[in-house]
């Protein structure tokens, strides 16, 4: 399919971004929006967007956008420690956790370099969320309905008290492959709801 006018005028405002100063990018966002009618962050979008070539993307340094300086292997290997150690908690809870488990790590097994330790205490949730997802394992299914069982099965609501340690929610995930013939292994959590421990296993069926 051959390009449309419209994606030739930005190839061309891609190349002009490309090789402008920092005033001379901003008078020409300013052309654009006027141009295509658009807002001052979609114009910028469409400057780094699909629209222009690797080429014309690309830094003086050959990367595409600034480096992240959470890719180091030193970094990347400390984070995976700390979430083997947390027994793998989520993002969010791991974020939280790492001030109070840091220290006692770092006396059980030895003290990481402190540009790495700043990392560990500076990363926000979303970047540790984007840097594990590689190495988290594709997920089971799970098959339990919303609601049933407190529409099913009577329940005093009254004897639980979350806000001291000792009251669970448990689940169950099935590593079946999309089918329930058969005996398969479950993943079970249990989480104490006060404060937020985890314990998993892995159980052969459900009996």
């Amino acid at each position: 399919m051959g390009t449309t006018g419209r994606e030739r005028e930005i190839s061309w405002f891609c190349k002009r971004y490309e090789n402008s100063n920092r005033r001379e990018k901003g008078e020409l966002l300013s052309e654009i929006e006027t141009r295509f009618l658009v807002s001052r962050r979609h114009a910028k979008r469409l400057m780094i967007g699909d629209l222009c070539s690797e080429a014309e993307r690309k830094t003086k340094t050959g990367k595409i956008g600034r480096p992240s300086k959470y890719q180091d292997k030193a970094f990347l290997d400390a984070l995976r420690f700390m979430w083997k150690t947390t027994r793998f908690m989520c993002s969010r809870h791991l974020k939280s956790a790492m001030p109070a488990w840091l220290p006692y790590v770092e006396m059980e097994h030895e003290c990481f370099l402190p540009e790495v330790r700043e990392k560990l205490l500076t990363v926000s949730a979303p970047t540790i969320d984007r840097l594990l997802k590689r190495y988290r394992a594709k997920r089971g299914k799970s098959f339990t309905r919303p609601g049933v069982f407190r529409e099913e099965i009577p329940i005093q609501e009254n004897i639980w008290d979350i806000n001291v340690p000792g009251f669970l929610e448990s689940d169950t995930v099935a590593h079946c492959g999309g089918s329930l013939a058969g005996e398969f292994v479950y993943s079970l959590t249990l989480v104490d709801i006060a404060t937020l421990w985890t314990e998993t296993r892995a159980v052969f069926g459900k009996g």
